[in-house]
């Protein structure tokens, strides 16, 4: 692997954003090999997008658009894949969790592994809250929930399925190009996940240490549950039907 294309969503990170792609910047910089950054802002209501640009405007290497709309982190994800231009992709969140192993991904990726992704659910990943708050136990629950029903519904022979945590490498296989992808805002990372198990394609996963956050964008009595829900069926059932 000579060149990898970062794709960066971002929503409403204005205080720490540029803070934290010059550290990512660096890490890069470090493994000498091409790169360029992709960074979609999903139209912030903050000054996220107007920091960006004033700070990497002349930077030929970054790319900073900003959708019309806010339309989700998976449309996102797909519009940077879309625009980019070589053929090795890393997936990482702007708040740059489990920075620490993007080592170890470029690592896998120039050893031609098809897609690589942390994985919270294995049993060498560890917790590390001491203590938990009554909204972090029900997150920490559902998610381990979800990721059962999503292992259990497509059958997937594998120790611990997680598609959500937010760091992940793969190439651009040629099936990616000519897959419509269903998912906007929470389920892409599935959809893509499945397409590289479905092709039979190497995947790997690296377990982490990983802490539940304290707030989230996400409440547990939010409407917005349903779409999440609604969304997670539409994309099971797409996966189960190319089986």
């Amino acid at each position: 692997m000579k060149s990898v294309s970062i794709i960066i969503p971002c929503y409403n990170y204005e205080k720490l954003v540029i803070k934290k792609v010059k550290k990512l910047i660096r890490k890069i910089k470090s493994h000498k090999i091409k790169y360029e950054f992709i960074i979609v802002d999903d139209c912030s209501k903050d000054d996220t997008f107007k920091k960006l640009k004033e700070n990497f405007f002349s930077n030929k290497n970054i790319l900073v658009v900003k959708n019309s709309i806010n339309r989700g982190k998976s449309y996102s994800i797909r519009k940077g894949i879309k625009i980019s231009k070589y053929n090795h992709i890393i997936l990482i969140d702007c708040d740059l969790t489990y920075f620490e192993k993007i080592d170890h991904i470029i690592k896998l990726m120039k050893k031609n592994v098809d897609f690589i992704a942390v994985n919270r659910r294995l049993k060498a990943s560890r917790l590390t809250n001491k203590t938990f708050s009554l909204y972090q136990l029900i997150r920490h629950f559902i998610g381990q929930f979800i990721s059962q029903i999503i292992k259990n519904l497509l059958k997937l022979k594998i120790e611990a399925c997680d598609t959500q945590a937010g760091l992940k490498g793969f190439k651009k296989i040629p099936i990616l190009k000519r897959t419509k992808f269903i998912s906007n805002r929470f389920f892409f990372d599935l959809e893509l996940f499945f397409l590289f198990i479905n092709q039979n394609r190497k995947v790997e996963f690296i377990p982490v240490k990983y802490e539940i956050s304290k707030d989230s964008s996400i409440k547990i009595f939010d409407i917005k549950n349903f779409l999440i829900i609604v969304e997670l069926y539409k994309v099971i059932l797409k996966c189960r039907n190319l089986k």
